[in-house]
């Protein structure tokens, strides 16, 4: 299920309607105003939004508030509608597609926490069009709620909170702090352009036509897995680097079958395109024989009446091969997701991001203080023996065993599978 070509184009023309009714101008900027772009590259559920949130929330990087994936979708691309077509974009990008994405993106950009202004009201509005887009949300009333309820809120949650509940939203979809209940299957929209949970954007210090220039552009989306090539063309004037996140197969493993059997993670809606039979996830869940969850390798079709296991196997080591094959010449740093939350090489790691973008930390960040990002589960050391029964017999699969190495990890030992 996708969206008319019209009904975007209307989406676009109400999120520039609602930037100026909060009197946000759009910046000047084209691409080879990024001198520099940090991509944090890895497999879903391998710790990347931990990590993107961290750097995020550090002073060192101008990032999106999520995600860069609604602003790609919104002008037309990542879209299927057939099973030959993934997630893989094709290069090179037209210049028009490219100055529309640049102009919804340089708009969500931060650093550093600040206090609620309207541009972060403005970020706020254009994230619930992109989150709700068959609501119908009017761009005037929008503004009209957003400030009143900005009056009161004493932060981000306070004010997401009023919000969700003024407008009759669900606050299940998203990534809200401390105990929520989620309950989705029957009320996830036909298509969408953020996947849920959706995130909570927060106020931070948003960039001129000068600072911009000052520090690294963080991006972080796993399906940049299957995009570099296409990447490289969206800034072709950049100098792009890769920090390249892993986190042993059998955690990951788990942690998509946590995700494909939670009530989030919906990716693409492929009821018009191809039914889905997956063995222990379209046999329970609701909309199991229509909805993929997290990303869609070249290939997915294959495995479209696999059991889940299989298939979570198979996005895990499909992301790495793309990232391994499409990296070679590049600037890469390895980092284990395991070390970010080791009360030992915690600092560390993130010591060693910091040199590697050539930048350094504004703010302090703590990854073992920092609450789950993203989570469909509260983490837990080798959770995944669980599901051992499973999860082992996939790790004896060649390529896991090959680009685990590549990683770093060695699956021989079981020191190694936390």
């Amino acid at each position: 299920m996708t969206p008319a070509k019209t009904d975007l184009q209307n989406l676009r023309e109400k999120i520039r309607a609602l930037n100026s009714l909060f009197n946000e101008d759009r910046l000047s900027l084209s691409a080879s105003d990024i001198p520099q772009v940090i991509v944090i590259l890895g497999s879903s559920r391998s710790g990347s939004s931990l990590l993107f949130h961290l750097l995020s929330q550090s002073g060192a990087f101008w990032a999106p508030q999520g995600e860069e994936t609604p602003f790609y979708r919104v002008n037309g691309l990542g879209w299927v509608t057939a099973k030959e077509q993934s997630d893989a974009l094709r290069a090179p990008i037209d210049i028009d597609t490219r100055d529309q994405i640049f102009e919804f993106l340089i708009r969500d950009l931060g650093r550093r926490p600040a206090a609620i202004n309207s541009t972060y009201l403005s970020q706020c509005a254009t994230r619930l069009l992109l989150q709700w887009p068959e609501l119908g949300l009017n761009p005037e009333n929008l503004a009209d709620v957003i400030r009143t309820n900005a009056r009161n809120a004493t932060d981000a949650t306070s004010l997401w909170l009023n919000l969700t509940a003024r407008l009759n939203l669900e606050p299940g979809f998203y990534d809200l702090p401390g105990p929520k209940s989620r309950n989705l299957q029957l009320e996830i929209p036909r298509y969408v352009l953020e996947e849920p949970p959706y995130i909570l954007p927060t106020p931070r210090e948003t960039p001129t036509a000068e600072t911009l220039k000052t520090a690294p552009l963080l991006l972080k989306t796993s399906t940049n897995a299957y995009r570099l090539p296409w990447l490289k063309t969206l800034f072709p004037f950049s100098e792009i680097r890769f920090v390249i996140l892993g986190r042993n197969p059998a955690a990951s493993i788990n942690g998509l079958m946590d995700g494909w059997l939670s009530n989030a993670f919906h990716s693409h809606n492929l009821d018009f395109v191809h039914k889905l039979a997956i063995r222990g996830y379209s046999d329970v869940m609701a909309y199991g024989d229509r909805w993929w969850k997290f990303d869609l390798p070249p290939g997915w079709s294959d495995f479209d009446d696999a059991p889940l296991p299989d298939v979570c196997a198979f996005q895990w080591r499909s992301a790495y091969k793309h990232i391994f094959e499409n990296t070679g010449d590049a600037k890469v740093l390895h980092v284990k997701s395991e070390d970010l939350l080791s009360p030992q090489k915690s600092a560390a790691a993130l010591q060693a991001i910091f040199a590697f973008a050539g930048t350094s930390a504004v703010t302090p960040v703590d990854a073992l203080r920092t609450r789950p990002v993203m989570a469909s589960q509260s983490p837990g050391p080798a959770r995944w023996r669980q599901r051992e029964d499973v999860i082992l017999p996939l790790l004896e699969h060649p390529e896991v065993k090959g680009i685990a190495q590549q990683l770093g990890y060695d699956l021989s030992s079981s020191v190694e599978l936390v």
